[in-house]
């Protein structure tokens, strides 16, 4: 730069040993974008009116140079960039940067059982969390992108998984679609096993069928605890009694209840209750519905 070089020039980069065609040549701008250090190009000085900072801010997100891509949103770089809405940079730090940084640390690569961490991928999650506190909105261009995000994150930790997901539905970054995509195959479901009921909170069930028999065991478990529970404190056969005597409005006050919730404790009890107007009918001094018996309660012991 002292001597005169300018950064915009395109050409080779240093130690390319194949023979690229014109248009593939980079500019010293885009060298800097990928670069570790953000110094770098913040003394090229890029200029919003010259230089194409959307590009610059796609490459800088490829590597999940977190201090470049802050600087150039700062610079006026659109985090949404895409004709019909959506992110490049968010784009290429979900398939790229992810990529680069579990590099090594997933089983496909090596046969090692471990995966990256959260620590590992610090820096294309740091990249993320900007660029969606900026409005940038995820928008996979192909099931081709989401496929390769879906394998980026099989080499790493599933709370890797379970922040993307939570930040894109916090920030409404993400389609629906788009997230069930991602989180829809069996291999995938298998991997989420450990955050699969977080996910689930979402609206996004990827339980796998053990794990949807035991949820189901334990709603029963808590079904059944709640039932005994309830009738630990009320006596079914007298409230029987009771609401087939009188209207149960005048019973639920004794019960200090009112009558929709006296009304609920006799379904959960399996207590039957007169229907709708047979208080009226009795008045009017005509037959009544045969009263049903008190069948026995549905508690497991």
């Amino acid at each position: 730069m002292w001597a005169g070089a300018d950064p915009r020039s395109s050409g080779p980069a240093w130690g390319d040993d194949e023979d690229f065609d014109d248009e593939e040549y980079s500019s010293a701008l885009t060298a800097a974008a990928y670069s570790k250090n953000a110094e770098i190009l913040k003394r090229l000085k890029p200029d919003a009116k010259k230089d194409d900072l959307d590009n610059l801010l796609a490459c800088a997100a490829t590597f999940g140079r977190v201090e470049t891509v802050r600087y150039l949103l700062d610079l006026g770089a659109k985090p949404n960039d895409k004709p019909k809405g959506g992110s490049t940079a968010l784009g290429k730090c979900l398939s790229s940067s992810l990529q680069f940084r579990s590099f090594g640390y997933g089983d496909s690569l090596y046969g090692s059982p471990f995966k990256a961490s959260k620590y590992s991928v610090s820096d294309p999650l740091d990249t993320f969390r900007l660029l969606l506190e900026r409005g940038a909105l995820w928008r996979p261009n192909d099931a081709r992108e989401v496929g390769q995000v879906r394998r980026n994150l099989y080499e790493c930790e599933p709370d890797v998984t379970l922040e993307i997901v939570e930040r894109l539905v916090k920030h409404s970054a993400g389609l629906q679609e788009a997230i069930h995509s991602l989180l829809r195959t069996p291999a995938m479901k298998k991997h989420l096993v450990p955050v699969a009921r977080n996910l689930l909170r979402m609206g996004f069930d990827v339980r796998t069928p053990e794990q949807k028999a035991e949820d189901a065991r334990q709603k029963e478990r808590y079904r059944q605890w709640a039932l005994r529970e309830l009738a630990s404190r009320y006596n079914r056969e007298e409230i029987y009694r009771e609401i087939w005597s009188e209207p149960i409005l005048h019973v639920a006050k004794r019960y200090k209840l009112s009558d929709v919730g006296l009304a609920k404790v006799c379904r959960k009890l399996n207590i039957p209750r007169p229907g709708r107007g047979y208080w009226a009918i009795k008045a009017a001094g005509k037959t009544t519905p045969k009263r049903p018996p008190l069948p026995e309660p549905s508690i497991q012991r």
